[in-house]
C-alpha cells in the first residue's frame, strides 16, 4: 500500500494553527502517526476539542487526542524533564500514556543548556532573540562543539553518568567562561539529580527505533512542523530565529526512501503575530478583544505582537521551501486560520484576504478556520494551484 504523507508547515512566525490542522488532519483516520521534525519542547501547539479538553502539545504530536502515535525524528531535540511532566498532564486527560517513538540519534537538553539558554538571554535586556528559555538553541550549540548528549546515550546509566559528567567539566565551564555568565553549583545540583531520574523514565517510557523504522508501521503519516518559514535558521531575520530547518528540507530527508506524494499545508492567519523580539513590518498595537491562552505575555517572550500579512513574502519562502522537495510530486494546500478574528486587526474582507494567499502560495485546496476547533474547518475553494514550478494565478 503506498504511503499517505501529509506535511504542515506553518507560513509565517509560527502560531499559524499548526497543532489545530494536525488534528483535523487526523481525525477518523486510522493507522497514522505524527511525525515531529523539527524542533523541540520549545514548540507549542494547541488542540482544543469540542468538549472542552484543551492542551499545548511540546513533546507530543498534535493528533494525540484522536490516538496518533507519535515519532519524534532525528531533527528533534528532547528535554527529560520537561518531556516527563507533560506526560503525567496528557495522562490525566487521555487516561493512558500517549505511545511515543523517539530516534535514537535525537538530541537531549541537559539542565546546563537551560541554565545557560536563560541566563544569556535575560542578560541582553532590550536586545533580546525571542527566546522560550527552554536550552533547544544551546544543546545544538553543545553537539556541535563535540559535547553531544542522545537518546541512545540514556540506556545505560553509567554511559550517561560519564556523558553528563564530561558536559559538567569540561564543556559547561568553558561555555560560561565564553559568555561571562558565573555558575550557580547549587542549583546545579539539584537539577543534575533531577534531570538524571526524569532522564531514566523518559528512556523506560518511549519506544528508541530509528525514526524510518517506525514509519514503517503505519500507512500514513502526518509530519508536523514547528515554528514557521519566517524562523527558519537560514532566514533573513537572523539571529532572531530558531536553530531549525522549519519547512520541507528536514521531511524530505526523512522519506527519502519512501515512494508517495507529497500533500503540503501551509498554515497562516489572517494576520501576521509574532511572539518574542525580532523585526514585525507594519506592526500594529495589539487588538484588545484577541485573547490568545497560549500566547500569554511572559517573561521570554513578552507580549504577542500584530501586523497584517506580508503577501510578497509569503510568495518567496514558498517558492524557496517547494524547491526542496526536487522532483518529488506535491500538492499545495493553504489553512488560513482565525477567520473570525481578522477584522480586529485588518479592515481587508476576509474573501479578499484568500485570494491574496491563493496568488501568493499557488494553493490547490484552501481551507478556512473560523474557531479555535478542527470543527470549525471548512473546504473554502478549489484552485488551479501550481504546475512546474509556475503559478497559475
Amino acid at each position: 500500500m503506498t504511503k499517505s504523507i501529509e506535511v504542515v508547515i506553518g507560513l509565517n512566525l509560527g502560531d499559524e494553527g499548526k497543532g489545530l490542522t494536525t488534528d483535523w488532519l487526523t481525525q477518523d483516520k486510522k493507522d497514522v502517526a505524527v511525525v515531529r521534525f523539527n524542533s523541540g519542547a520549545q514548540a507549542g501547539h494547541t488542540v482544543q476539542r469540542k468538549d472542552g479538553i484543551r492542551h499545548v502539545f511540546h513533546h507530543f504530536g498534535s493528533g494525540t487526542f484522536n490516538g496518533a502515535p507519535t515519532i519524534l525524528s532525528r531533527f528533534f531535540v528532547t528535554n527529560p524533564i520537561l518531556f516527563w511532566h507533560e506526560a503525567m498532564d496528557l495522562y490525566k486527560k487521555c487516561g493512558t500514556l500517549p505511545n511515543v517513538y523517539v530516534d535514537k540519534d535525537c538530541l537531549v537538553t541537559t539542565p546546563y543548556d537551560v541554565y545557560i539558554n536563560q541566563t544569556i538571554e535575560k542578560a541582553r535586556a532590550g536586545e533580546r532573540h525571542g527566546s522560550c528559555g527552554v536550552g533547544f538553541g544551546e544543546t545544538i550549540e553543545r553537539a556541535e562543539r563535540g559535547f553531544p548528549l542522545r537518546v541512545s546515550d540514556l540506556e545505560d546509566e553509567t554511559t550517561l553518568l560519564e556523558k553528563l559528567e564530561n558536559i559538567k567539566q569540561e564543556y559547561y565551564p568553558e561555555r560560561l567562561k565564553e559568555l561571562g555568565i558565573e555558575d550557580n553549583p547549587i542549583l546545579m545540583e539539584r537539577a543534575d539529580e533531577r534531570f538524571i531520574r526524569d532522564a531514566k523514565e523518559f528512556y523506560n517510557s518511549v519506544h528508541p527505533c530509528k525514526d524510518t523504522e517506525a514509519f514503517e508501521l503505519f500507512d500514513n503519516l502526518v509530519f508536523e512542523g514547528a515554528q514557521g518559514l519566517y524562523l527558519d535558521q537560514n532566514s533573513r531575520d537572523f539571529p532572531y530565529v530558531t536553530r531549525s530547518s522549519t519547512g520541507l528540507e528536514n521531511v524530505n530527508e526523512l522519506i527519502a526512501d519512501i515512494k508517495a506524494d507529497v500533500d503540503v499545508y501551509y498554515i497562516t492567519r489572517t494576520y501576521l503575530s509574532r511572539h518574542g523580539a525580532g523585526p514585525l513590518p507594519k506592526e500594529i498595537n495589539t487588538p484588545v478583544k484577541i485573547v490568545d491562552a497560549t500566547n500569554v505575555e511572559n517573561d521570554w517572550q513578552g507580549k504577542l505582537r500584530f501586523a497584517p500579512l506580508d503577501y510578497n513574502r509569503m510568495f518567496d519562502v514558498v517558492e524557496e521551501d517547494l524547491s526542496k522537495l526536487y522532483n518529488r510530486d506535491y500538492t499545495v494546500n493553504v489553512m488560513i486560520t482565525h477567520c473570525d478574528q481578522s477584522c480586529l486587526v485588518t479592515d481587508k474582507p476576509v474573501e479578499n484576504i484568500i485570494d491574496e494567499v491563493v496568488r501568493a502560495t499557488g494553493a490547490e485546496n484552501v481551507f478556512t478556520c473560523w474557531g479555535p476547533t478542527a470543527s470549525d474547518v471548512k473546504l473554502e475553494r478549489i484552485e488551479k494551484g501550481r504546475e512546474n514550478g509556475n503559478i497559475y494565478l
